[in-house]
């Protein structure tokens, strides 16, 4: 059998990964269309992840609704200056 994940076939890549799925740093920003250096600030700020440096992962499932209430959180702070 031909798998597409390992087949080499780059369509596999632009599809959005599955809910629960582990990205590395870079698959993250990408998927949330953010810089790596954006992606750290939210790490400092809470953002779940896993692992250590070089080894950190992060969980879609955990990352969406934490990105969706921090932005919106923010979003709330800017409105009430």
């Amino acid at each position: 059998m031909n798998n597409p994940k390992t087949s080499g076939d780059t369509a596999t890549n632009d599809l959005a990964p599955e809910t629960g799925a582990l990205l590395t740093s870079r698959e993250l920003a990408h998927e949330l269309k953010i810089s790596i250096r954006t992606l750290l600030r939210w790490r400092a700020a809470g953002l779940p992840s896993m692992g250590k440096r070089k080894m950190t992962r992060y969980d879609l499932g955990e990352v969406r609704p934490w990105v969706r209430n921090y932005l919106g959180s923010a979003q709330d702070k800017r409105l009430k200056r």
